[in-house]
């Protein structure tokens, strides 16, 4: 974009982020008081990209990069992911704040370097980083509870191998990327009981049919 072009769309980006950044200040206030809305969540995730799109394209990167890291705390919440803490929180209304100077500072006939603007985008993914990491080893210790096996499963496992029988532990893993996983597991599951009996699966079969 030209600075004649610049220029002569400055005030209808000022005017639009002003006006979303007042509306964000509303809906961070419902939000702290519900954060199950999803609601709230959604529309505060479309403002920061609409704020990411308009400030790219007006050539704050700055302020594009803050926005974008919003955007992706914002998505892992609504695709729940993500749970929003009081930290969380607080980082999205400094968000606020920084992208309110930020505007300001442009409306003056600055730029949107700030120090926060280099900070805030670190913070917030150093708090998804976090969680998912929590996740990651809640998930780890959940797996590790399900590999042990109860009394009764060894009990059948030793009457298997008196009788004769083979016993065997069988890991499948589908491709991430193929369709219908609950229906592949599914076939799995009902090819190898035709070829035996099943002690049991891990995930049980519940949780296969709910991919």
């Amino acid at each position: 974009m030209t600075n004649m072009e610049m220029s002569q769309y400055l005030g209808a980006f000022l005017d639009e982020s002003t006006e979303n950044l007042q509306n964000l200040n509303d809906l961070l206030l419902s939000l702290e008081k519900s954060r199950s809305d999803d609601g709230c969540v959604n529309e505060i995730f479309r403002i920061a990209h609409t704020l990411k799109g308009m400030s790219s394209t007006m050539g704050f990167e700055v302020m594009a990069h803050l926005t974008h890291a919003m955007e992706d705390m914002l998505d892992l919440v609504r695709k729940g992911q993500f749970a929003l803490r009081d930290e969380d929180i607080s980082i999205l209304f400094k968000c606020l704040d920084a992208l309110t100077a930020m505007v300001e500072a442009i409306r003056g006939g600055g730029d949107d370097h700030t120090p926060e603007g280099e900070s805030l985008p670190k913070a917030l993914h150093a708090r998804i980083s976090a969680a998912q990491a929590s996740g990651k080893a809640a998930r780890g210790r959940e797996e590790e509870k399900r590999a042990v096996m109860s009394d009764q499963e060894r009990e059948w496992i030793l009457e298997a191998k008196e009788q004769g029988m083979d016993v065997f532990e069988i890991r499948v893993a589908l491709d991430p990327s193929c369709m219908l996983k609950a229906a592949r597991a599914y076939m799995v599951v009902s090819r190898a009981g035709e070829l035996g009996e099943i002690i049991r699966t891990v995930p049980p079969v519940e949780e296969l049919e709910k991919e």
